[in-house]
């Protein structure tokens, strides 16, 4: 679960167990932290698994009339001239075209005033938890390039954790030089981990 807040109120992220039903309870209601120690999504063999994921918010929802064409192709909720954001009409469709060739489903809730709740539901195989090794004499050079320490360190113990030890990291801005400096000592990296921002000179560069 994530949320975040908006210039009109909060969105909040959920993926959780279809069984639970999360994404059908009612809007502005918290979510159920305590459920029972069944509910975990898999069907009687065990192998496969119903997600849900739910995205809602807190802003001004939707109006009856123009719920009943969302899933329209080109068509949305705002369809005056004067209407502040873009885009084609055509997300919601294609969301729910690629849900259900996955044999899940797409739905929705929404009040005006309280905000709205769009969710999907698929079935997915259950994948191991085995975490997969690289040998540890393997000469394999990775460079992370990031302004943001803590992604670097998150991104560097991710990586340790799949056995590999030589682990660099530098801001966006040197990245290109360390690349360069490492080709030239005869040490390249096998691997570049970048944190873009496509606004930035020094991304657009590397």
């Amino acid at each position: 679960m994530r949320s975040s807040s908006t210039e009109h109120g909060i969105v909040l992220i959920e993926v959780s167990p279809t069984d639970a039903a999360d994404h059908l309870r009612p809007l502005g209601t918290s979510l159920a932290l305590q459920r029972p120690a069944h509910s975990s999504g898999s069907d009687d063999s065990g192998s496969r698994c119903r997600l849900t994921l739910a995205v809602s918010d807190t802003g001004i929802g939707i109006e009856a009339g123009q719920q009943k064409r969302l899933f329209a192709a080109f068509s949305q909720a705002d369809d005056t001239t004067t209407r502040r954001f873009g885009g084609t009409g055509l997300g919601l469709v294609i969301s729910r075209q690629l849900t259900e060739l996955m044999g899940g489903q797409v739905g929705f809730a929404s009040e005006p005033g309280h905000g709205s709740r769009f969710w999907s539901s698929v079935e997915l195989g259950l994948g191991s938890m085995a975490t997969p090794v690289i040998p540890r004499d393997l000469d394999f050079r990775v460079l992370i390039a990031s302004d943001h320490p803590e992604l670097r360190a998150i991104v560097a113990q991710q990586l340790t954790r799949l056995g590999l030890r030589r682990i660099a990291w530098v801001p966006v801005a040197e990245a290109f030089e360390e690349v360069r400096g490492a080709v030239q000592r005869a040490e390249p990296y096998q691997l570049l981990l970048a944190d873009f921002d496509f606004t930035s000179g020094a991304s657009q560069r590397l």
